[in-house]
């Protein structure tokens, strides 16, 4: 027992690493601190801020002849898909305009665009819509037309930055002297 005191005190190494990770809004200024490239964008994990609804609806009429009456049937099918706050995705490609495609499931064409809105002081990646048709913006998704509201509009892309600190340092433990 005294052995192992003797040894543990002479020379003790002291690691003590703190990791701290935050998610902080992807922006043009992420993208220069951490020298962001296609290759290394395909290996960071980025988030949604909030909620992303996208809806769309097929409607079809069908008319016949049923016991002398004339029969309208209508069926509207509608499609929604929600992808929530925090939610998991990645990056899949740039465009020469400096837009970025985001992934968030498996599939032909499963991404959204995002790009920097002008005028925009904060240089947030926002969710693309078209919004010429009126108050719903209009987006591809899968091959697929679907409608945002603007919330969904305000949607942004963040990341997980983490940050490690390392101390590291020596204890010597003395036994101390005599007189003589």
């Amino acid at each position: 027992m005294g052995m192992f005191k003797l040894v543990f005190g002479l020379l003790t190494v002291t690691v003590l690493t703190t990791a701290c990770a935050t998610k902080v809004p992807f922006t043009k200024a992420v993208i220069e601190k951490y020298d962001l490239t296609d290759i290394t964008m395909k290996q960071v994990q980025f988030f949604t801020s909030q909620y992303i609804v996208l809806e769309a609806s097929n409607s079809s009429e069908a008319q016949r002849v049923e016991d002398g009456k004339i029969v309208v049937s209508q069926n509207n099918k509608n499609y929604r898909i929600v992808i929530q706050p925090q939610t998991k995705c990645v990056f899949e490609k740039n465009d020469e305009n400096g837009n970025v495609y985001i992934r968030f499931e498996q599939g032909k064409n499963n991404f959204l665009k995002f790009a920097v809105r002008k005028n925009d002081s904060n240089g947030r990646y926002y969710l693309v819509a078209d919004y010429s048709g009126g108050t719903k913006g209009k987006v591809a998704y899968n091959d697929k037309t679907y409608y945002i509201n603007s919330e969904s509009g305000n949607a942004f892309l963040m990341v997980s930055v983490k940050k490690l600190n390392k101390s590291y340092g020596r204890t010597k433990v003395v036994k101390g002297m005599k007189v003589r």
